[in-house]
């Protein structure tokens, strides 16, 4: 399980990008990931985000954005 946490007003595709790229160098085989993000997540981002982590090996994705995490609280 791979966990990357990100402060950012607005996440885009880029950053998700970096993100998995990131967390392929690990050097171990990923197959969680957990995002936690500060901002807003939109859907159309969650489906890419589970789309380039599915061809980087990554079988399983959550995001716990800002609501999520207030929700926590």
């Amino acid at each position: 399980t791979a966990v990357q946490c990100k402060r950012f007003i607005r996440i885009s595709k880029s950053d998700l990008d970096k993100i998995v790229e990131k967390v392929k160098k690990y050097g171990k085989p990923v197959h969680r990931l957990l995002l936690i993000v500060s901002s807003d997540f939109s859907k159309a981002n969650l489906d890419y985000l589970k789309s380039i982590a599915n061809e980087a090996g990554i079988i399983e994705v959550k995001v716990w954005a800002a609501s999520v995490i207030e929700a926590m609280l």
